[in-house]
């Protein structure tokens, strides 16, 4: 009988060490993967977040071909008009989009003024100022991608908005000799920055 109760305490004995050092294993691989999985989602987020500005950027570039004007006064005028399917919110900031004035500075860390009533829309950014794991145009936080269309002038200059391109040029027409191409976002010549053409 004693024998039976020694041997019964030693296998739960057993039993419990094998419990705790699978325990330990899976804490151990989780504590490996979670960091991965945090990568992925916020790699995913990003790639949400560069797709809902180039629609925003697609739809202000529309809005402009069709309405001869500089910019909407708000986002539900390009949902009511079709040129948006809807407003999109911010992946990462998990919030709406900030607006950006038309005219506003365009270089990395540069003083954004603030939209005021009445002043037309230029772009859309995330709100977010964390640091990014992509570099988008050398640019490394999320508040810094900025998804604004400027147009282009002969030579393959923007134009800032408001201001004239020369007489008979067109947009995208570049110079005598050099290849013409349909002005893409942000002022690339038919190509995106953020990747893809």
């Amino acid at each position: 009988m004693q024998l039976e109760q020694e041997t019964r305490s030693t296998a739960d004995g057993y039993a419990m060490v094998g419990v705790l050092v699978g325990i330990a294993l899976m804490s151990l691989s989780l504590s490996i993967a979670l960091p991965v999985w945090r990568t992925m989602i916020l790699r995913e987020q990003e790639a949400e977040l560069l797709w809902r500005g180039q629609q925003y950027d697609r739809a202000l570039q529309l809005y402009r071909r069709k309405t001869a004007a500089p910019g909407p006064p708000n986002l539900d005028v390009l949902v009511k008009e079709r040129y948006l399917r809807k407003k999109y919110r911010d992946p990462i900031a998990k919030d709406d989009f900030e607006l950006v004035p038309l005219g506003a500075p365009n270089a990395p860390g540069a003083r954004q003024p603030q939209r005021g009533f009445g002043q037309l829309i230029g772009g859309v950014r995330s709100k977010s100022k964390k640091k990014s794991l992509k570099v988008v145009n050398g640019r490394t936080t999320y508040h810094e991608w900025q998804f604004a269309y400027e147009p282009f002038q002969i030579g393959g200059q923007p134009t800032a908005p408001g201001e004239q391109a020369p007489p008979g040029a067109r947009p995208g027409a570049g110079r005598p000799g050099e290849p013409r191409s349909r002005p893409g976002p942000r002022g690339g010549r038919g190509t995106s920055p953020f990747g893809g053409s």
